[in-house]
């Protein structure tokens, strides 16, 4: 996917981390109240460039995880002190257990149940006894519309990016939707591209979610909704 590879670098215009600033801090305050014990190691898988990590605490050790070689040297740059980690989230294998570990809008790439359930066990098996896993996907079966989107930003460096999201559900009966994407992108010299793809993107009901988080081992905790959509907080039992 271009997005994630040619055009990779683009990520901090079209997603800058300032965006991520209240979701970021929700998300580690809800991991903090569900470990049992201290949090002093955090993994993010899907980690793309890395913005949720820009609004945690300098001394947590964080693993940065995600299939992008592209994104994770963003991620590498922006986060010197992190293991950045290259792999696929359904068959991830630590050395060392972390202590918490979150997932967020990249959950929505797992097209299968089959795909959920091994990305559940294989965090499962990478957190500590007490370890919490906060998932956040950007929208569930439930709540699933048809919508486009809109939207661009500017750089520092003259570079500037426009977007037009068209998220759509061609067979409801199934776990995919279609998100196609059309963008453009401007140089500082004044040229502009134009590029579009479209990505197959996974959707669970909430059931199936959390189906699969007890299937894989862990026990279900109740947080608040999250501005980004509706969060699933489970625990590895002791």
């Amino acid at each position: 996917m271009r997005l994630y590879s040619l055009d990779a670098d683009w990520w901090p215009i079209i997603s800058p981390a300032h965006e991520y600033d209240e979701l970021a801090l929700a998300c580690l305050a809800m991991l903090q109240d569900a470990v049992e014990g201290d949090l002093g190691r955090l993994m993010e898988l899907g980690c793309g460039y890395a913005p949720m990590a820009d609004h945690w605490p300098d001394d947590l050790q964080l693993t940065l995880v995600d299939m992008s070689p592209d994104m994770l040297a963003l991620a590498a740059e922006r986060h010197p002190r992190a293991t950045t980690l290259k792999a696929d989230m359904r068959e991830l294998s630590l050395d060392e257990p972390v202590d918490a570990i979150l997932l967020q809008d990249a959950v929505m790439y797992l097209l299968s149940r089959n795909d959920l359930q091994a990305t559940f066990r294989a965090a499962f098996g990478s957190l500590r006894p007490g370890g919490a896993f906060l998932v956040v996907p950007d929208i569930v079966k439930e709540a699933y519309e048809e919508t486009t989107l809109s939207g661009g930003g500017e750089a520092e460096d003259g570079r500037a990016f426009r977007m037009q999201e068209w998220h759509f559900d061609p067979d409801p009966s199934d776990h995919t939707t279609q998100a196609a994407f059309s963008y453009m992108l401007r140089w500082p010299d004044g040229r502009v591209e134009h590029h579009g793809e479209t990505h197959t993107m996974g959707l669970f009901s909430v059931h199936e979610i959390q189906t699969a988080l007890e299937q894989a081992g862990f026990e279900l905790l109740q947080p608040d909704i999250l501005p980004a959509g509706l969060p699933f907080l489970a625990r590895k039992p002791v």
